[in-house]
């Protein structure tokens, strides 16, 4: 398993720490904070916006609540209702109303584990 770093906006995303680090496969940006990671075929997500194209997400990050990081249409591009969503407190309940069941409320300084895959959260703050 690789271990990586990447960090974007609030997440900081990690493979596990049994190897030396490595980057990840290919990182795209799609405009605004809309970013995949790629990972040996597994996408990871971060703040879908805009997208053109349909795809199969091993998880969605979603940074905070303004429409152009949490875009129900773009979310549903990648995800289906049991892909793995990482967001904050003020995400869960449009995210919920929308029918997703593997949502997990994480808050700065939190960790998860996605599936092997570490996820840690960073504090970042927005100005507009």
């Amino acid at each position: 398993m690789k271990a990586f770093i990447i960090i974007v906006l609030t997440l900081v995303y990690t493979g596990t720490y049994s190897q030396p680090m490595e980057t990840v496969e290919k990182i795209t940006w799609y405009g605004q904070a809309a970013v995949m990671l790629d990972d040996n075929g597994r996408h990871i997500y971060i703040d879908p916006y805009k997208l053109d194209f349909e795809d199969e997400a091993f998880a969605v990050l979603i940074t905070h609540s303004h429409g152009d990081h949490l875009s129900p249409d773009d979310i549903a591009r990648v995800a289906d209702l049991t892909t793995p969503i990482v967001c904050p407190k003020d995400c869960v309940p449009k995210l919920k109303e929308l029918g997703y069941v593997l949502i997990h409320e994480v808050k700065p300084g939190g960790i998860i584990d996605i599936y092997g895959t570490t996820i840690r959260m960073v504090p970042m703050y927005n100005v507009v």
